[in-house]
């Protein structure tokens, strides 16, 4: 018999322990038999064992931690359809190759957010349906609209339909984070409008837009600038939708 595993600070490890919860998680990725899931840091697999109510749904954990992930080969070793695999989500999704549509889920420890985001923003496979628990105030973010749009909301929506699924109590975890939790869900843009060869420098665009929120546009474009994306100066970045910065964006970068 295993000793009770101590949670890992340095890896932000905060385990879901809601039942409840684990169920809207998984309910909320729209499982279907035969779908393909990959699940990011499962950890004990609470929420894994919703997933694999459904029939002959495949599943790869994505696990971190190396005695987590021997536990959940341990637990799970006897389902021919679930694959434990020991590695960092950062390092091992732009490698992923699906070879068709999957979905996505996970109870994200809130210190990868950012890179883990922006990671699965730069994939060329994405995810056709995700599911993801984050901060509360940055899933909030994620899912803000204009006037009150921010770098993140703006990056993410130009690729993916966002949903603020509901609001998870900082008690549903174990041990107790500061905050709440947000969960989220994506659905991919089939043709987004900008390409994958286009990414970097969009996001490096957009970084220049929302470096100082507070200042108007007219502080952070030309005067021609403006007058060639056709915006207000008066305006500040949080103001214009997502459809009007990739506008923008291919006004002033894309057009010599």
């Amino acid at each position: 018999m295993h000793l009770p595993l101590v949670p890992k600070k340095s890896l932000g490890q905060n385990f879901l322990n809601n039942a409840d919860v684990a169920r809207k998680m998984a309910g909320a990725l729209d499982l279907r038999k035969d779908d393909f899931v990959v699940e990011v840091g499962p950890g004990h697999g609470f929420i894994t064992r919703e997933i694999i109510k459904i029939p002959k749904v495949k599943v790869v954990l994505i696990e971190l931690d190396e005695e987590l992930a021997a536990r959940l080969h341990e637990k799970l070793g006897g389902y021919a359809n679930v694959e434990v695999i020991n590695n960092d989500i950062l390092k091992w999704l732009p490698t992923f190759k699906p070879g068709g549509e999957f979905k996505m889920l996970g109870a994200l420890p809130y210190n990868i957010t950012s890179p883990f985001l922006h990671t699965l923003v730069k994939v060329q496979n994405a995810p056709e349906t995700s599911v993801f628990m984050f901060q509360k105030e940055v899933a909030g973010k994620i899912a803000n609209i204009s006037p009150d749009a921010n770098y993140l909301s703006t990056l993410i929506q130009t690729f993916f339909r966002v949903v603020y699924v509901l609001t998870v109590s900082k008690n549903d975890f174990s041990p107790t984070p500061r905050v709440a939790g947000g969960m989220i869900k994506l659905r991919k843009i089939p043709s987004p409008a900008i390409s994958n060869t286009e990414k970097d420098t969009y996001e490096r665009f957009l970084h220049k837009a929302f470096s100082n929120p507070r200042k108007m546009l007219n502080k952070v474009f030309t005067q021609e600038e403006l007058e060639k994306a056709e915006i207000d100066g008066a305006l500040r970045a949080q103001n214009l939708s997502v459809d009007r910065w990739i506008d923008a964006f291919k006004k002033l970068v894309l057009i010599p």
